[in-house]
């Protein structure tokens, strides 16, 4: 895992983008876990900056593969590379709907809750597709 800190708005708030590598295997079963952050603090993290990016090629897939983000338990936001993702292929990650909307796509959490990058679907008909994943978080608040 690596972390990247930047100064924010304030003095108050860090925002702090983590990132995990091999975390998008789509091809493992739905609820393996790829990523997990205990929250040291309170804060939000800001689902449509969170971003997927492709390291090895998806095959073709019969069923697509979802990645699911959730915080505490719920999730949030989900990223699907699709068939034939290229090695280099990204996109952010969708927000729900319901926790997070593309118009207020921040998510608040509490110290000790879950950040939690799992497998929502498992993709059929595929053997490769990992990736790096970046969170977006905001720790202070």
């Amino acid at each position: 895992m690596r972390r990247e800190n930047y100064n924010n708005l304030t003095q108050k708030e860090m925002m702090t983008v983590y990132s995990k590598e091999g975390a998008l295997d789509v091809s493992d079963a739905a609820g393996t876990d790829q990523f997990l952050i205990t929250a040291p603090a309170a804060g939000k993290i800001d689902v449509s900056e969170c971003i997927g990016v492709m390291t090895e090629a998806t095959g073709t897939m019969t069923v697509d593969g979802v990645i699911s983000l959730k915080v505490g338990g719920n999730e949030v936001g989900t990223f699907t590379p699709g068939d034939d993702a290229a090695i280099g292929y990204s996109e952010a990650f969708t927000p729900d709907g319901t926790y997070a909307t593309a118009a207020n796509p921040n998510v608040e959490f509490s110290a000790g809750d879950a950040i939690l990058v799992e497998v929502g679907t498992q993709a059929t008909g595929v053997t490769t597709g990992d990736g790096i994943v970046y969170l977006a978080i905001e720790f202070g608040l």
